[in-house]
């Protein structure tokens, strides 16, 4: 008997690869399916396709909270143009083979997370669309089964049991893929995984303004009366390389050998930045994090990245990031730039961060100068870095465009009277206080935004409480370059 399982899935795909692609390069495309930065090595791809091993958590954290038709695009975009054209047909024959054979899945099972997908379909149709299929098959054998239990089953399929069924694969049809997003090719740099090591989220409305304004607040887990970010910093650690590098660098280190050269030339250009402004980095990256995670907003350009840029244009802004349509549902683009503060009081924080947001918006035309004029061939792909150019400089009143926004990252010392109360208690307390901080914070954002006459924009703003937000801006950076 065969079974669809993971390292199933794995050997059918592996064996209609196109020439040099490489088990780790093929399992890694299956991980940025899913929106998993995850990456596997020679080792681990092995043991996957071999059943030795279940899937490791963190991949699996990206696969449990997809959104499957997230995920169909970016198969669409990572793991489709690895495979042969010619044996696409015979990797669907493929899967209905081992659903026939496999007699642990009842005939009514939802291959995946799509009605329609049940295993009695699947087995009997012959239009398929190729991603859907596959991202769904996976999100099954991920979910479904435990990949160590088919060392056995998996053993049936042999190197030539793709091409066994080419002939059997000619009644199938392959629907072309639906066009992807015209920004398909500006993928996320961070998964959903990034938000983990926060418990606790207030997110509400700015009302009254003609374009939309938010305000959220998170919080990170609240220990002995205080908030606790050990589990922070270690994601912190995990994102320097995709905050201080493009994606074209992180995409050409396909190898081991040249993942741990990158990290450690991560590193080396994050001291760097921690030498040169250590008050504003931690903000800088939250504030990626949320663009980039809370409100789907692909990174463009980082801060690092900005400051690099060399050119008679500079730009005001701590980031910039792209906002599409599709993750919105907005009418148009949006070209987020970033401003972020960390002080003691909120209020502060807001009011510096708003002399930024100032001076972003008087060089407003010059923030799309910057953006067009940028030399993205070595930051972007050559398809993001045109598209990105007919959204700042439209071709004609029909073109899309994209709007300027702003997203903002404030912190501040939370105060909360803990005397008597004990530890649930104080967890309720603050709870209750954050809500008051962010809905007092509203209002006050609110007036800003009509004193400065700035009603034109959206506003996106992301809050955290600190213990000690003067020390602590600091010293969680500290800490983490120190290694925890």
């Amino acid at each position: 008997m065969k079974r669809l399982c993971f390292g199933a899935l794995l050997k059918i795909i592996y064996q209609a690869r196109i020439n040099g692609i490489t088990k780790p390069k093929l399992c890694t495309a299956v991980a940025k399916g899913f929106n998993s930065l995850y990456e596997f090595d020679s080792t681990s791809a092995s043991h996957q396709m071999d059943c030795h091993d279940n899937p490791p958590l963190p991949f699996m954290d990206a696969v449990t909270t997809c959104d499957i038709n997230e995920a169909s695009r970016l198969f669409t975009v990572h793991v489709i143009p690895l495979l042969k054209n010619s044996l696409c047909k015979d990797i669907v024959k493929a899967i209905q083979v081992i659903l026939e054979d496999d007699n642990t899945i009842p005939e009514d099972t939802i291959i995946g997370k799509i009605s329609g997908y049940e295993k009695k379909n699947i087995i009997i149709s012959t239009n398929f669309n190729l991603a859907d299929l596959l991202c769904n098959a996976f999100y099954y054998a991920l979910t479904c089964v435990k990949n160590r239990d088919c060392k056995a089953e998996t053993k049936a399929i042999s190197k030539d049991f793709l091409q066994s069924l080419h002939e059997a694969a000619n009644c199938i049809q392959l629907r072309v893929q639906e066009k992807t997003n015209p920004d398909s090719t500006l993928l996320p740099t961070l998964s959903a995984d990034s938000l983990s090591p926060f418990v606790f989220d207030n997110k509400g409305v700015i009302n009254g303004l003609p374009n939309k304004t938010t305000a959220q607040i998170y919080s990170v887990l609240i220990r002995n009366n205080k908030f606790d970010f050990q589990k922070l910093k270690e994601k912190l650690f995990e994102t320097i390389n995709s905050y201080v590098f493009s994606r074209v660098s992180i995409d050409a280190a396909d190898t081991l050998a040249k993942s741990r050269t990158l990290g450690i030339k991560g590193m080396q250009r994050f001291l760097r930045i921690y030498k040169d402004d250590a008050e504003a980095l931690l903000g800088e990256m939250l504030l990626y994090i949320f663009l980039e995670v809370a409100l789907k907003a692909p990174k463009i350009l980082s801060k690092i990245e900005i400051d690099e840029v060399t050119g008679i244009i500079k730009s005001k802004s701590e980031c910039i990031h792209l906002l599409a349509p599709f993750n919105s549902g907005l009418p148009s683009h949006q070209l987020v730039c970033g401003a972020s503060n960390i002080c003691g009081n909120l209020h502060d924080a807001v009011d510096r961060a708003f002399s930024k947001i100032i001076d972003i918006e008087a060089n407003s035309d010059k923030e799309y100068q910057f953006v067009s004029n940028t030399n993205y061939n070595q930051i972007l792909s050559p398809d993001t870095t045109a598209f990105l150019v007919k959204l700042i400089v439209p071709e004609d009143d029909k073109s899309p465009t994209a709007d300027m926004s702003f997203g903002v990252f404030l912190g501040y010392t939370i105060h909360v009277d803990a005397e008597g109360l004990n530890n649930d208690e104080y967890r309720t307390a603050a709870h209750n206080q954050l809500v008051a901080d962010i809905e007092e914070m509203k209002t006050y954002v609110y007036d800003k935004i009509i004193n400065a006459g700035l009603q034109g924009y959206s506003f996106y703003f992301y809050v955290v409480p600190f213990n000690d937000a003067d020390n602590e801006r600091r010293s969680i950076i500290e800490e983490i370059i120190a290694g925890g």
